[in-house]
């Protein structure tokens, strides 16, 4: 619940550092596919990077910019990154992270604010018998 406690990260923080993590640092849309010589930094799409003489993250004169494809290990991050969040958050309101578990089917999906009224499982359709309260450490 929204307590303030929960020291998991939400959605909205974790899709700024993902994006952070795979999209350009200057246009912030491309991917970064620019991976400069001799330094080795890949921080830019080779769009953005096109005529730097100096790298922007430790400002050594580009020998060379070479042009990286990255883009399958990204889409992985992406996919990882939402199949993570969607066992780690509730799938009603996908803010507050999932923390009740249904018996008997024992499926673990939403919080405790979004199952208290439901009667039967929104994965499988069984009869919610009771549930459980669960904590993450």
């Amino acid at each position: 619940m929204g307590n303030g406690k929960d020291a998991s990260i939400p959605p909205k923080e974790e899709n700024t550092r993902l994006k952070k993590l795979v999209c350009c640092s200057k246009c912030q849309v491309n991917y970064k596919s620019a991976l400069f010589r001799p330094c080795c930094h890949l921080n830019m799409c080779i769009i953005c990077a096109f005529g730097l003489k100096y790298c922007p993250e430790c400002n050594s004169t580009i020998e060379e910019i070479f042009k990286v494809i990255l883009t399958p290990l990204i889409q992985t991050i992406v996919s990882d990154n939402a199949r993570l969040k969607s066992e780690l958050y509730c799938g009603k309101c996908k803010v507050e992270p999932s923390n009740v578990l249904f018996f008997p089917c024992q499926h673990h999906l939403l919080c405790l604010d979004c199952a208290k009224d439901l009667e039967v499982c929104c994965s499988c359709s069984a009869e919610i018998r009771r549930t459980k309260q669960t904590f993450r450490s």
